[in-house]
């Protein structure tokens, strides 16, 4: 991907964050956001319905006694299986059509595939009617479907390409709350069998999905005691991607990085704000359990302010927050407020980026 078309506007004059600054992200609009790390979750075994324990690329569910433990491991997935689609023939419908047209051109089965779920992230509105049909064909049409019909049309435009792939039911914790859900699981050649939620998450669903055995489902009330009982969310954005809307989670391919990307670890104030400055543009997020991660940067020079939004915090920070810093190449870069005189000290990442301060000697924890 080319910098010059990563134009990420993250704040614009009205200086408020991104809605998904919230988890200490502050995510792009032109693009969706590459996330990795991992995810787990212990659920009660929902009542009236079939489980199994169940696995793929990426995702695991297995009994725990009484309980079930799904763990979510986001590694790149690595698929390099070169895509050759069958010949369209001339009786094509309309949804063979549009598969084929979105996956021209495509290299691997994982960019053909990619560009099936984002285009269907981008048409395809979510609507709750359970009075419409969710058949393949009429959602094309309509363009409007709730979780069924948008399963149904991504398994369709796939087969349409000879992609395998399949629904899956399931539910999906909230909480103390679970609720009835939809959604697809497509196979890569080299990697195997990956879930994927249209218009949320692409190729990898949160451990807060749960597989379920049953292929029909009753929908009629909620369902009978589905808890979840604990999450450790281990999981962060490290990059941007194209192949999608800005609101699409997406799992990587590849280990290459896009554009440039900062993680921000602020030590004994976890709740704060984190603004960043520089390239003509200002980027807010908001540190969730101290940290933050700024995506999709362009290569400039920065001031980095981080702002405590509670009382009772070290006074002393508010006075050492301005910070220069010249983020430059396509890695991941981070830097830490540690030590008593909180000072930034830069440090290499596993993307072998690290930032140059102007001005700011290094500090280590304890000094």
């Amino acid at each position: 991907m080319l910098m010059s078309s990563i134009l990420l506007l993250l704040v614009s004059g009205s200086g408020q964050p991104s809605p998904a600054s919230e988890r200490g992200t502050a995510a792009p609009v032109a693009f969706g956001t590459t996330i990795a790390g991992t995810d787990r979750a212990l659920v009660a075994r929902p009542e009236g319905v079939d489980w199994r324990p169940y696995g793929n690329a990426g995702y695991d569910a297995i009994a725990v006694g009484d309980r079930i433990e799904v763990s979510v491991t986001l590694r790149e997935i690595g698929d390099s299986s070169p895509f050759s689609p069958p010949q369209l023939s001339k009786e094509a419908t309309p949804l063979e059509k549009i598969a084929h047209k979105q996956t021209a051109g495509a290299r691997t089965h994982y960019e053909a595939s990619a560009r099936i779920l984002n285009w269907v992230s981008r048409n395809i509105q979510y609507e709750l009617d359970r009075t419409k049909a969710q058949d393949a064909e009429t959602v094309l049409q309509r363009r409007t479907a709730y979780c069924t019909g948008i399963a149904r049309l991504t398994v369709a435009l796939f087969a349409s390409v000879g992609i395998p792939s399949r629904e899956v039911p399931g539910v999906v914790f909230d909480g103390r709350f679970a609720g009835l859900h939809r959604w697809v699981e497509h196979r890569l050649p080299e990697s195997g069998w990956v879930f994927s939620d249209p218009l949320a998450s692409h190729f990898w669903v949160p451990a807060t999905y749960l597989r379920l055995d049953s292929g029909a489902l009753d929908t009629q009330g909620p369902p009978r005691h589905h808890e979840m009982l604990a999450r450790q969310d281990d999981t962060s954005p490290v990059d941007v991607h194209a192949l999608g809307p800005h609101w699409i989670l997406a799992r990587a391919n590849r280990p290459e990085q896009q554009a440039p990307a900062l993680e921000v670890v602020l030590d004994g104030a976890p709740i704060a704000h984190a603004r960043l400055r520089g390239g003509g543009r200002e980027h807010v997020a908001r540190l969730h359990r101290g940290r933050a991660v700024f995506v999709g940067l362009e290569p400039a020079s920065y001031t980095l302010h981080v702002e405590p939004q509670q009382t009772g915090h070290d006074e002393r920070l508010r006075m050492t927050t301005a910070r220069k810093l010249d983020i430059s190449d396509n890695v991941r870069h981070a830097v830490r407020l540690v030590g008593r005189d909180r000072a930034l000290e830069p440090f290499k990442t596993s993307g072998g980026g690290e930032i140059a301060l102007s001005g700011v000697r290094k500090a280590r924890e304890g000094q």
